[in-house]
């Protein structure tokens, strides 16, 4: 169990600070010297082991807690064929981090968001079990800022994306770890904007010799790209994780959804939210319970 915790520990945060990798195609000297402006309309955190709750309304970058409604700029501060710098600055507070570029672990960086909220509530139980309350975890300052900013402004990374979305559709994806597996996605380009958009649900039922676990995972992430210069439009992801760990009861909701200033994310295509089944037990008994006392004073 400590061998896991570690590795998604480092994995996180290592992501957390955006070391992200893509293409060497073109450079990303055309937004040298530019800013880009920011808005976050929801970073939500939600979860409960057992009997103790956990969440959180904020969002973290470098470890900097920030909150829903603080607006934060991008500054692009250096270039060349294969890394662009950038400052984060956010309420009087300035952030150096960059992206290098490399196609594989972008590839990788995508398919981590799908399994974002897999990832949260392990790395949330492992320091529970540890510490038998949520006093101290990675999520403390809320969830991780830590979407692929930039990417080369060439076809070649639409094409990418768009093969990355057949390859998801193709349905061989993650079929050694989850069963009951659906996996959609969907590139579109319009005007001058791409969106990629993917939807997974499974369940991941695993027994090892210290550790189990039988949790069912659903997840959705859309995101948008500039095609004229590469830059992030927007990012709208949502997650749940259920089921138990090591014989743990554990809930987890994720929700994060941040945008440039005047761009309109759209909404998912391929998840609604359903309405949670414990308010349709409660709908059903109630109705049923309505319609016995309506009965009983009808024939009294």
């Amino acid at each position: 169990m400590k061998k896991i915790f570690n590795f998604l520990l480092i994995l996180s945060i290592l992501l957390s600070y955006s070391i992200v990798l893509v293409d060497s195609d073109d450079s990303f000297a055309p937004i040298l010297g530019q800013s880009f402006e920011y808005e976050v309309l929801t970073s939500n955190l939600n979860i409960k082991i057992g009997l103790q709750t956990f969440s959180v309304d904020s969002y973290q970058f470098g470890s900097q807690q920030f909150f829903i409604g603080d607006p934060f700029t991008i500054d692009v501060t250096y270039t060349n064929a294969t890394i662009a710098y950038y400052d984060f600055k956010c309420n009087n507070i300035s952030l150096t981090s960059y992206i290098v570029d490399n196609r594989v672990t972008r590839e990788f960086y995508f398919s981590s968001y799908l399994l974002e909220p897999l990832t949260t509530a392990h790395i949330i139980y492992s320091t529970f079990i540890i510490n038998g309350d949520f006093s101290y975890n990675l999520y403390t300052n809320g969830l991780l800022l830590r979407s692929l900013l930039f990417v080369p402004a060439n076809e070649s990374s639409w094409s990418e994306l768009q093969a990355l979305s057949d390859f998801y559709n193709d349905g061989y994806y993650y079929t050694d770890s989850f069963q009951d597996l659906e996996i959609i996605s969907h590139f579109n380009s319009i005007d001058d904007i791409v969106y990629f958009e993917c939807y997974f649900q499974g369940y991941s039922d695993k027994t090892l010799q210290t550790f189990n676990q039988n949790l069912f995972v659903e997840s959705c992430f859309l995101i948008a790209y500039n095609k004229t210069n590469g830059v992030l439009c927007g990012y709208r992801s949502f997650g749940t994780t259920n089921g138990r760990i090591n014989g743990d009861k554990i809930n987890c909701q994720i929700e994060l959804h941040y945008e440039q200033i005047d761009f309109n994310l759209p909404e998912f295509s391929l998840y609604t939210n359903t309405i949670d089944s414990n308010f349709i037990t409660i709908l059903i008994f109630s109705f049923t319970l309505f319609v016995t006392i309506i009965f009983i004073r009808h024939y009294k």
